[in-house]
């Protein structure tokens, strides 16, 4: 069956959150345009994936397009916690960026998990924000920010530090 496809361009609104109490969040990417919005689910190291995807791509057309003003990437906290229900069209399987240039346009393209029918394979759902490269980098900024607060992690391995009543390895079977 032929997955479900939609294009914001030009997205007006991108933005990521985190809903819940550290160890439980639930990851959120929300965008569209005047007309549409969608919200996706996705999980914590896709988020960070992304963001290190982006600074890589952004630093990339930094060099490649010197003539080109520098994406700064400043953002409002406010715009961009998500809004809304948070009623998801699709938990997101894959992430892809491309940049178009003649547009000065950074796609960022979202597809749900692939599941199996009596066909073989679904065609993911796809989801494709065209976006400024100042939005991507502010994105990328506020994305660190949401990652960062999660539970805290061990400086020596960036594992969680576990509360007193769970195990851990790091505890070495300790409760203190």
């Amino acid at each position: 069956m032929a997955g479900m496809e939609l294009d914001f361009f030009p997205t007006t609104v991108l933005r990521v959150d985190a809903i819940g109490k550290p160890g439980e969040r639930v990851f959120y990417i929300q965008g569209g345009d005047n007309e549409r919005m969608v919200t996706l689910v996705l999980e914590k190291f896709q988020l960070q994936a992304l963001v290190v995807g982006v600074e890589q791509l952004l630093a990339e057309l930094d060099t490649r397009f010197p003539a080109l003003a520098q994406s700064e990437g400043d953002y409002s906290e406010e715009q961009m916690r998500i809004t809304g229900a948070y009623d998801t069209f699709f938990r997101v399987g894959e992430i892809n960026l491309g940049y178009d240039a003649p547009a000065d346009k950074v796609a960022l393209t979202l597809e749900s998990i692939r599941l199996e029918d009596k066909d073989g394979l679904e065609e993911p759902d796809r989801v494709r924000f065209w976006c400024e490269r100042a939005q991507m980098a502010a994105l990328a900024k506020w994305a660190r920010v949401v990652i960062s607060q999660g539970r805290p992690t061990w400086p020596s391995d960036n594992q969680p530090i576990q509360p007193p009543d769970k195990f851990s390895p790091r505890h070495n079977g300790h409760k203190h």
